[in-house]
């Protein structure tokens, strides 16, 4: 027998951090989100969308969520960046955990424009970032340029 289909509306964009993977599962799960997204495992996860060192995750990235949402109606995005991620630290030339205020600061200002990269090219679409800690929990970060206009 097989599954009863339904809509996927979100494509989650996390990272490949192996430490973190059953996390971000269990995470989507908790807020009932089983079955109803679409994910991408990158390293870095938001970090991919906009790192001018790695154009090809971030034509990977949005090859996929141009695809996810064809096939499956996809109107939200969701990147989950994790503290003490090595994309992070190799892209910010430091190991950013060092400094937990500042991490925070990179983290975000990464996603801030990882969300407006999504918005330009999909307006329509929602975009939400979060922020996961190494203990499985998530908080979402203030976004300016998640919410499509109009």
């Amino acid at each position: 027998m097989t599954k009863p289909e339904r809509a996927a509306d979100t494509f989650l964009v996390s990272c490949i951090d192996p430490r973190l993977t059953d996390d971000t599962t269990f995470y989507f799960a908790a807020l009932g989100r089983t079955d109803r997204y679409s994910e991408m495992r990158i390293a870095g996860a938001g970090l991919a969308a906009v790192n001018d060192a790695t154009p090809a995750w971030s034509q990977a990235l949005f090859e996929n969520l141009a695809a996810s949402r064809q096939l499956h109606g996809i109107r939200k995005v969701t990147f989950l960046n994790h503290r003490d991620c090595g994309a992070m630290h190799i892209w910010a030339g430091r190991r950013l955990s060092d400094d937990p205020a500042d991490e925070l600061r990179q983290h975000h200002g990464v996603l801030e424009r990882a969300a407006a990269a999504v918005r330009a090219r999909h307006p329509d679409m929602t975009v939400e970032i979060k922020l996961m800690d190494l203990d499985g929990s998530a908080r979402v970060l203030p976004c300016a340029a998640c919410a499509p206009t109009g």
